[in-house]
């Protein structure tokens, strides 16, 4: 190996060390505080296999912005239809007063994947204090069982 290529070898691996660390280096936050709830479970009667949804909710503050988020997961969805309806509203509240609010609707998700996971956020709201939490209900009628509209009724996280 000649001269020039020592040292052209040389400076590319010190170029590498100095920089590569600021490439791949991310704050170990991008939120200045977060709440999540631990993941509610709930399983549904429904034609074929059962379907078992799971939510978990979460607030967060980055500056003075405020979002809530719901994590949804299920299995046993798809082939037969398992829901004619099931949506989530998800809010972003301040001392129980809803702030911001997403209504997400999932059914067809749901019926159509026998597994799957979605997210469904409020939009940011900017404010101040304390007593942000996020909260959600789910509306569901199961298909073919007779008895109309139900909900679930999640339990918010704890405040930030």
């Amino acid at each position: 190996m000649s001269r020039t290529h020592r040292i052209l070898r040389v400076l590319i691996t010190a170029a590498i060390a100095l920089f590569a660390p600021l490439t791949f280096t991310t704050p170990a936050n991008a939120w200045d505080a977060k709440e999540c709830t631990n993941s509610a479970h709930k399983e549904f009667d429904t034609t074929g296999t059962n379907v078992t949804v799971y939510i978990q909710l979460c607030v967060w503050r980055t500056g003075s912005t405020y979002d809530a988020e719901a994590y949804v997961n299920w299995g046993g969805g798809g082939g037969l239809r398992k829901f004619d309806a099931f949506r989530m509203e998800v809010r972003l509240e301040k001392n129980d007063a809803a702030m911001s609010y997403n209504d997400c609707n999932l059914v067809s998700a749901i019926n159509e994947n026998s597994t799957g996971s979605r997210d469904c956020g409020t939009a940011a709201r900017s404010g101040s204090g304390s007593g942000w939490t996020a909260d959600a209900t789910v509306l569901y009628n199961l298909d073919l069982d007779g008895e109309g509209e139900k909900f679930w009724d999640l339990t918010g996280t704890p405040k930030i």
